[in-house]
């Protein structure tokens, strides 16, 4: 998604997110998000763009940079997802949350194949979310999938995860280890699979496309 799609996408998942807000069980909505009708933030600038690259050593998939040119962070990104970063917040998920990192480490002693597959997205991926619900939101810069109009070299873009905080017993790591992108609902509210009504932290705001 470039950035004249992800407005047109956004200004929809802000209206609709708006309008089913229930002020008896949802968290309030700041009153500049009530007054605009915009979960967002500004546009990032180019000058933020490029010193975001610069700090991580990597260029930002398209789909990315097409998110931060329209909103430079953003509010409510799912029933489980609070906040994504902008480009002074988003960074590496080893220095963001070192912890989390250390504790599926540690979950894993016993399972040292899936300690070896897990460990390694863990520390090479990009976290773009900052507050949340037991969720994290992270990109992987090195799952590269092809663009729309030639191969992956020509598009890259990484792969986003949703992972739970929730560190797997090491009882049943066999089953219950990888990145998950499962989807849950958010009281019910209408909307179809794959719409910003739908309320499901893969399918949010996400630099994944």
């Amino acid at each position: 998604m470039d950035r004249d799609e992800w407005r047109p996408w956004l200004k929809r998942w802000s209206e609709e997110w708006i309008a089913a807000h229930d002020p008896e069980h949802d968290r309030p909505l700041d009153p500049e998000v009530v007054r605009d009708g915009w979960l967002g933030r500004e546009p990032a600038a180019p000058s933020e763009i490029a010193a975001l690259e610069e700090r991580l050593g990597l260029p930002l998939p398209p789909s990315l940079r097409g998110f931060l040119e329209t909103t430079n962070g953003w509010r409510d990104a799912g029933p489980f997802i609070y906040r994504l970063g902008g480009t002074a917040e988003i960074g590496f998920l080893r220095d963001m949350r070192p912890t989390l990192i250390e504790a599926y480490d540690e979950s894993y002693d016993d399972c040292p194949d899936m300690e070896n597959d897990v460990s390694p997205l863990l520390r090479r991926s990009v976290q773009i979310s900052l507050d949340g619900d037991s969720c994290d939101l992270f990109l992987d810069p090195e799952n590269v999938t092809p663009g729309a109009n030639g191969p992956p070299t020509s598009s890259p873009h990484g792969r986003a995860w949703a992972r739970s905080r929730a560190v797997p017993s090491t009882t049943s790591c066999a089953s219950s280890t990888r990145p998950s992108t499962a989807s849950a609902s958010r009281r019910g509210r209408p909307g179809a699979t794959g719409t910003p009504a739908s309320r499901t932290p893969a399918r949010t705001p996400s630099p994944e496309r």
